[in-house]
């Protein structure tokens, strides 16, 4: 029986936790306890609202536009921080797997990061996509949504003390992130799907996710 996603991370978890000192797995706990407190998620995207439109060059440079995309069919969304994330990666990699499933219900799938064009284009390549990953500057579409944050600074010293400095990899220089965040989002441009989460070791299931588009249609039609 093949891994799914949750299992995936979880052993990628376990891993870190065994070997990283117990200073900074409090550290990185507190942050996300901290987001939790502040409320981070009541102002962000639900489910029955409409989409705000973006449009955002992907790892090519060329335009997306969530008009377009959405006069073809569905739409599902999926937020991660960037390729030196391996949560991301793992969670990009299982969403390839699902992405010929969902083109063939007639939806699309994009994938959005504030990383630059060049790193959303490793992105592509390194997790096997076929799918844009669009560059959100700034995180300023993710803002849009509410559900973006800026890293505190006691946390840029703990990822550069990992060789992580988001300013190398992001599109604008700067240290915001978004919440990992997937919706989909039907053609008239409702939420009908959302899964957010402060805890970036957690990632919905990309098998509940085209399960949750199934029984959309299938509503629809009925």
């Amino acid at each position: 029986m093949s891994q799914t996603l949750s299992d995936k991370l979880a052993a990628f978890k376990a891993a870190f936790i065994q070997r990283a000192p117990e200073q900074i797995r409090q550290v990185i706990q507190q942050a996300n306890d901290d987001l939790r407190a502040y409320g981070a998620l009541d102002r962000s995207v639900k489910v029955g609202d409409q989409l705000a439109a973006f449009e955002l060059p992907n790892q090519d440079g060329a335009i997306i536009r969530s008009d377009d995309l959405l006069a073809r069919g569905p739409l599902v969304l999926s937020f991660f921080r960037g390729v030196w994330c391996p949560y991301c990666n793992l969670e990009l990699e299982a969403l390839g797997e699902i992405a010929g499933d969902l083109r063939a219900l007639g939806a699309n799938l994009v994938v959005i990061s504030p990383q630059n064009a060049a790193k959303a284009a490793e992105s592509r390549v390194k997790n096997r996509l076929d799918v844009d990953v669009l560059v959100d500057s700034g995180c300023d579409y993710a803002a849009k949504l509410g559900v973006s944050f800026t890293l505190p600074e006691h946390i840029q010293t703990i990822y550069r003390g990992f060789n992580i400095d988001l300013p190398t990899y992001n599109a604008n220089g700067d240290w915001r992130l978004p919440v990992p965040t997937r919706l989909i989002v039907m053609p008239t441009g409702r939420v009908v799907y959302a899964e957010i989460d402060v805890d970036y070791t957690n990632r919905p299931e990309p098998a509940a996710t085209l399960a949750a588009l199934k029984r959309e249609l299938a509503a629809i039609q009925r």
